[in-house]
């Protein structure tokens, strides 16, 4: 083999190393919800409680907050709590994230929207592309609603 058949061949095969390089394992993965994720109940004619769960925006890595908006001419009323599930194997298994949550009643006033409120992050669980939902519950002065929104965390190449 001649010196430049030599080169064009090395040439070659570093050209095709790079190519398989960058497709199989120099990009890295993350897990980010598919969309933010809305449940709305309707409490009464033309009055409704709206709950959304949805990325927070700029963090470093997998963040989820919810977003409480009262559609209603009356105060809606909730507390911290909300339980977190994850949906295998034909049923939803509760994520223990460890949070202790202060005995602390919010209210929202008729056409507020509340401020983000944390629900999970990266470090604290390992979490799995998947379904997962979170339930709360959010009360009037007449009656309580149960909200069960349901997303899905995805892989997505960085």
């Amino acid at each position: 083999m001649n010196t430049r058949a030599f080169f064009k061949t090395t040439t070659l095969l570093l050209f095709v190393a790079l190519i398989i390089t960058g497709l199989t394992g120099c990009k890295k993965e993350d897990l980010q919800i598919r969309a933010s994720v809305c449940d709305t109940v309707e409490i009464s004619y033309n009055e409704f409680i709206k709950m959304c769960v949805e990325p927070v925006k700029d963090a470093k890595t997998l963040a989820a907050q919810m977003v409480i908006e009262n559609l209603t001419k009356q105060d809606i009323m909730f507390e911290p709590p909300f339980v977190l599930e994850y949906y295998t194997e034909g049923k939803w298994t509760n994520i223990p994230l460890g949070i202790h949550f202060e005995d602390v009643l919010s209210v929202l006033k008729p056409g507020k929207k509340s401020d983000p409120l944390p629900l999970f992050a990266q470090s604290m669980y390992d979490f799995k592309a998947g379904k997962y939902r979170v339930n709360k519950t959010i009360s009037t002065e007449q009656s309580s609603y149960d909200f069960s929104i349901e997303f899905e965390l995805v892989l997505v190449l960085k």
